[in-house]
């Protein structure tokens, strides 16, 4: 039985039959249409948890003349689709995962004779009347089977990018950029390759690869184009499962959902998964990934970094520029590639129309709190983020000489000074002093309501806590500030809402630097 060359579906067919399993078949529809065309080199890039080697073992698994998969398939969207039966078990493929033969423990390791050896053995067996014992290289291989016979190859790749993301050695990747090019850009061999598929977290690089890599049309979570319904789970299919499930969709939604991918609402496939098959919300990266993919770039301390991830993790929305990052893990020089970084890899959500990027959910929330607790240069936000629990539940209690001084600790050491009298700034402390909230409750900023905006809006999905409005004053009084939350009725848009409220007063002196807090219980 063949690993890489015509391998069996064995794979796939575990994913299919497991207990949860979202039908993403027509994927295959779209690789079809581009089977001997043009727009036959693909890099389809995601984040970890976002489904790329099931989406590589199902193109296996339909195309591979290894195997017979038609009862697998028989059930799944795709075998409605005009090009099913013309491309099912009907091509040779290679399938080639990365991920597999670097190991960091052997950084050093030629795993190219590796590939280049099992390869050709492989496909010596397959072809048993093409004479290769002369094939020293997988394209001179193929170059021959082609000629002789006219047989024709798939290409899948999965994890292409492991290499770089390892940060292996120098020699290592130009060995790889070697066997990238021998296959890939090579003219004798392109009209034997009918599709190259390859997945990876990272786009192509855009130096030194770029040249060897030029043919590949890329699809990432910046541009997804066609293929962008395919990013992750979408709105609907999430909702289907927690209704077959009986799971809160809603609770599901703020922990999992948020990213964007060409106008399409995506929700991070394995958490989702995970968090049905165990009735459990919780974070699922420290699994599968590392906060130190925050910590480390973030701690690169580019200009306005700082300010920018303030802003986000205040839940607002900071503009990049995306067309900077070179998409290696050494080359970075402003905030904009590390934030496109962190877009690559799932840690924060991209939207193209604003040209702007953010915290996508709660999941990827709590990540960021890990990090800025790691993160040498965030060590004030970090501090904020490991009291905030219980600055939540001493507002709650109406420790009012507590939430001043919290809130105190907060502006002092999370504003920039030339900010610190900003009352926008000031806002966003606050917001990041109550960071963990959002597992109880929704926190809106500027809350249109009444005769005005409350500055501050927790309102609760979960039951048993007080719905809490905050209104801020800069040289006014803690009493001032309850009194504009009555006058302007700011509780206004809770007026359908069973439980107890609190309005929270604060005010901050400019001349003083002194926080004062008020807080008032309305039972109902």
């Amino acid at each position: 039985m063949s690993i890489y060359v015509n391998p069996n579906n064995d794979y796939f067919a575990e994913v299919v039959n497991s207990t949860i399993y979202v039908d993403k078949s027509m994927l295959i529809e779209k690789v079809n249409s581009k089977i001997s065309t043009l727009e036959k080199y693909l890099c389809v890039s995601r984040p970890r948890r976002f489904g790329k080697s099931i989406a590589a073992g199902m193109l296996v698994a339909y195309y591979s003349k290894g195997c017979d998969s038609k009862e697998l398939f028989s059930s799944l969207k795709i075998c409605q689709a005009d090009s099913f039966g013309k491309h099912l078990n009907k091509h040779n493929v290679i399938y080639l995962d990365l991920n597999g033969f670097f190991r960091e423990d052997e950084p050093e390791a030629d795993i190219f004779s590796t590939i280049r050896n099992a390869v050709i053995g492989e496909l010596r067996m397959e072809f048993p009347s093409v004479d290769l014992s002369n094939a020293e290289k997988i394209n001179e291989a193929i170059q021959i089977i082609y000629n002789q016979i006219g047989e024709k190859f798939i290409f899948i790749m999965d994890e292409y990018d492991v290499l770089i993301r390892r940060k292996a050695p120098d020699k290592i990747i130009t060995s790889y950029l070697s066997f990238l090019e021998s296959l890939f850009k090579n003219s004798a061999i392109r009209p034997a390759i009918e599709i190259a598929y390859l997945t990876g977290i990272l786009p192509i690089v855009r130096d030194t690869i770029q040249s060897k890599m030029n043919e590949f049309d890329e699809y990432s979570f910046l541009n997804s184009a066609e293929l962008a319904e395919f990013a992750g789970i979408t709105y609907d299919e999430t909702e289907d499962l927690c209704r077959k499930f009986n799971v809160d969709f809603d609770k599901c939604k703020r922990w999992y959902d948020g990213y964007i991918v060409n106008g399409i609402e995506i929700f991070a496939p394995k958490s989702v998964v995970k968090a049905i098959s165990s009735k459990v919300f919780e974070s699922h990266w420290g699994k599968t990934g590392s906060y130190e993919a925050v910590s480390d770039y973030v701690n690169l301390n580019f200009d306005g970094i700082y300010d920018d991830i303030v802003k986000m993790l205040s839940n607002e929305e900071v503009h990049v520029d995306v067309s900077t990052y070179l998409n290696t893990m050494t080359d970075f020089t402003s905030k904009d590639d590390v934030f496109t970084y962190l877009i690559h890899i799932g840690y924060l959500g991209y939207n193209a129309d604003t040209e702007s990027c953010f915290v996508p959910n709660y999941e990827v929330r709590k990540e960021w709190g890990s990090a800025m607790r790691k993160a040498s240069n965030f060590k004030a936000i970090g501090d904020r983020v490991a009291q905030a629990e219980e600055l939540l539940r001493r507002t709650i209690a109406c420790d009012e000489e507590y939430v001043a001084q919290a809130l105190n600790d907060a502006h002092r050491s999370i504003c920039h000074p030339l900010k610190y009298n900003n009352e926008s700034a000031f806002q966003n402390a606050m917001v990041i002093a109550y960071y963990t909230a959002p597992a109880k409750y929704y926190v809106i900023q500027e809350l249109p309501s009444g005769e005005g905006f409350a500055d501050i809006a927790l309102i609760p999905h979960v039951p048993n806590v007080p719905a809490i409005i905050i209104e801020l004053k800069v040289n006014g009084s803690k009493g001032l500030a309850i009194s504009q939350i009555k006058d302007r009725k700011y509780d206004e848009v809770l007026k359908y809402f069973q439980g107890d409220l609190l309005f929270v007063g604060v005010n901050y002196d400019k001349e003083s630097k002194v926080h004062t807090c008020k807080i008032e219980k309305v039972v109902r």
